[in-house]
């Protein structure tokens, strides 16, 4: 996890490996989820969730032999997109359940400031990109 926010501006995993760009994504968009739910959202009423649908082949992961299959797959992300109790918002999602270790996992790891470092990460990129 401690790469997720401590790589470069682009948070680019060099030199590349597969596993941890991938480790690096998760792990953003569980912080990203985690901080929509709570930065500056008091009257927006925004609902937040990062989801874990199962290993889904795509073809970017030919050497991997375990696969869900998409229906099974999509069950989370439509759970979390259509009845997921609002007081479960930032949550990350396995398996249609909430599993609260990974996000306590992540922070403990990086630090609890980490959603709102994300959030800015973010936020910053995306100014830089012509989007305010």
């Amino acid at each position: 996890f401690g790469g997720c926010l401590e790589r470069s501006k682009q948070l680019e995993t060099e030199p590349y490996d597969s596993w941890e760009a991938y480790g690096n994504a998760k792990c953003a968009n569980l912080l990203h989820a985690k901080a929509l739910c709570t930065i500056n959202n008091d009257d927006k009423g925004i609902t937040a969730f990062s989801v874990m649908p199962g290993g889904i082949h795509t073809g970017l992961q030919d050497h991997v032999d375990w696969w869900t299959m998409i229906p099974q797959g999509a069950a989370t992300t439509l759970l979390c997109a259509t009845t997921a109790p609002k007081d479960t918002a930032g949550e990350y999602y396995d398996n249609c359940k909430p599993n609260p270790k990974a996000l306590e996992a992540v922070l403990n790891a990086i630090g609890s400031d980490a959603p709102e470092r994300t959030y800015n990460i973010t936020k910053a990129l995306l100014k830089d990109l012509g989007f305010e």
